[in-house]
């Protein structure tokens, strides 16, 4: 008997015990502070986009809770009876709606990953890769890129190591100066002709990025209107340059077909030898004209940059060689680009 009541005495003991450290408990579910937070699962959107979250149990077949998560928010979900020994599956499918409301439609990503534990696990954040960029000034900053989308479990993924960020020296290599500007909220830039320029931004990084440019005749000129040229830079010092011409090309069979393309924001008339100046091709800013029956045989191209049509003032460009027959469709195009210097 004497042994009973010690077994008893104990398990009273341990019960009281448990029930004040469950009473002085200021977390979600059991008090003990290694099982703490286990009754809920919170979900961050670190994404621009709403997010369908669905939580599953451990067979991922049973949704426990599932709903919106909005762009920058979190929300944190009860309805899962969930518990710190238990295993689930947090899934988020992102969308293209970024408004004030969500819209369903197709996936533009669908990512999973297994919670399970305590100690901050039933708090997971949805985020995309993260970027760490070092400054010439030897400052530090990282961000997410928006390329890769996955669920962090506990905290947020920090840059596992930074580079140096970003710098692009462009050369304008065409016969007329340039204006450059990375966004139409950034400071525009004239380019002279074999010159080069420096520029960077602070969120430039390895990958795809956008300049904005446009022709004119000189620096003091009005800056016409601006298009949008892509283009890749890695880290560190990236040395490229703006070339200007026509490129001329077959589409496909036709009769004696040519289509005169102006791929700039500027005016740009086609000058074709046999053809009187006032007949030829003169197209607006991305502008698309399909001619038939130009006479046949070979003829030089020059693309001349004009303020408006019918202007006799203007800039030419290097000339091009186009042979045209009674059978053949022909693209003429007339663009910037930007490549090795």
């Amino acid at each position: 008997m004497n042994r009973v009541a010690s077994l008893i005495a104990i398990v009273a003991a341990s019960l009281a015990l448990t029930g004040a450290a469950r009473a002085d408990s200021k977390f979600f579910g059991p008090g003990l502070p290694s099982l703490a937070g286990c009754a809920s699962m919170v979900t961050y959107n670190d994404s621009r986009k709403w997010l369908w979250v669905t939580i599953y149990d451990v067979t991922q077949t049973i949704h426990l809770d599932w709903g919106w998560v909005a762009p920058g928010s979190s929300r944190e979900w009860k309805s899962g009876n969930y518990s710190c020994a238990g295993i689930y599956h947090v899934r988020g499918e992102m969308k293209s709606a970024e408004g004030p409301a969500p819209a369903d439609g197709p996936n533009l990503v669908d990512t999973r990953v297994e919670v399970k534990g305590g100690g901050g696990n039933h708090t997971v954040f949805y985020m995309s890769d993260v970027v760490g960029v070092q400054y010439g000034d030897g400052s530090r900053r990282s961000w997410q890129t928006d390329k890769s989308y996955f669920w962090a479990v506990g905290s947020r993924a920090t840059a596992a190591q930074f580079f140096d960020q970003p710098i692009v020296k462009l050369t304008n290599a065409t016969a007329l100066p340039i204006r450059v500007r990375w966004s139409s909220y950034a400071p525009v830039v004239c380019i002279a002709p074999g010159t080069e320029w420096t520029g960077t931004h602070d969120f430039l990084i390895q990958g795809t990025t956008t300049l904005q440019i446009a022709g004119g005749d000189s620096c003091d000129a009005p800056a016409p209107a601006f298009t949008d040229y892509a283009f890749s830079v890695n880290w560190g010092t990236n040395r490229l340059a703006v070339h200007s011409g026509l490129s001329i090309g077959r589409l496909s069979w036709g009769l004696n077909e040519v289509v005169f393309v102006n791929g700039t924001a500027s005016t740009v008339q086609f000058l074709v030898d046999g053809v009187p100046a006032a007949q030829s091709p003169c197209l607006g800013p991305k502008g698309t004209l399909q001619v038939k029956n130009l006479p046949q045989g070979n003829h030089k191209v020059t693309p001349v940059m004009r303020a408006k049509c019918g202007d006799s003032a203007g800039t030419s460009y290097a000339a091009r060689d186009m042979s045209l027959g009674p059978i053949g469709m022909t693209m003429v195009s007339f663009d910037y680009s930007i490549g090795n210097p």
